[in-house]
């Protein structure tokens, strides 16, 4: 067997500072840029209850998805309007996120693999500014990465239940930034059936099921192109 690259002791600790970083990134005041143009939007949603058109003070905004918006004006509800209700739900999203690039990294490698990738991850300057100056940088990530792990294990089990998964993170993607979280995991997931020369797969039938389950999950998120 291998020696680890870390001793589990190290793991613990490190993942323990960087959630301490995270967290205390939640109480940080939103930057006055992009963030807090996004953050005025779900307001704007919290305040009207109009979860359906996204308004910013020029009028219509076109630019992205529903889903952070959704998201946030939600996280007021419950928490009330501050910057940390906005950030939640990317934070827990990024939990998620991490999880996923560990479970990529076992299933591909190992267990350590796992562990590194989601450290290198975590560590990662931008993934923590995308968790400060919150856009859909951090969910986008998390749903690529779920996706991702979802289909690898889809690829080598066939099971159904990863192909409900799959289909779920491609549709949280799409509702987050459009055909970007789409196409990177798919793109994946086809060069990783070439190289593990399962052509076969190309022809499963299961992949009409993760298409249609795609497409009625984003009949009920809040998407647009």
């Amino acid at each position: 067997m291998n020696k680890p690259f870390l001793p589990d002791g190290i793991y613990k600790f490190l993942f323990a500072l960087l959630g301490l970083v995270y967290i205390t990134g939640l109480f940080v005041p939103l930057m006055d840029n992009d963030s807090a143009h996004h953050a005025n939007i779900a307001l704007h949603m919290h305040l009207t209850g109009d979860y359906v058109s996204l308004v910013d003070h020029n009028g219509d905004y076109l630019d992205k998805p529903h889903l952070l918006f959704w998201l946030a004006a939600s996280s007021y509800k419950i928490f009330g309007v501050t910057g940390f209700a906005y950030k939640l739900p990317s934070f827990l999203f990024t939990i998620l996120g991490l999880y996923s690039t560990y479970r990529l990294g076992k299933t591909l490698y190992n267990k350590e693999v796992g562990k590194l990738s989601a450290l290198i991850l975590a560590t990662a300057f931008s993934f923590i500014l995308a968790n400060n100056d919150v856009r859909m940088d951090a969910m986008l990530t998390a749903f690529i990465a779920f996706a991702t792990w979802q289909l690898t294990e889809f690829i080598q089990t066939k099971k159904l239940v990863n192909v409900a998964g799959a289909a779920l993170g491609l549709a949280l993607g799409f509702s987050t930034k459009g055909m970007i979280a789409v196409f990177v995991p798919a793109i994946g997931a086809f060069f990783y059936i070439l190289y593990v020369k399962d052509y076969s797969l190309f022809w499963n039938p299961k992949w009409l099921l993760l298409l249609l389950l795609f497409s009625l999950l984003l009949l009920l998120l809040p998407s647009q192109l």
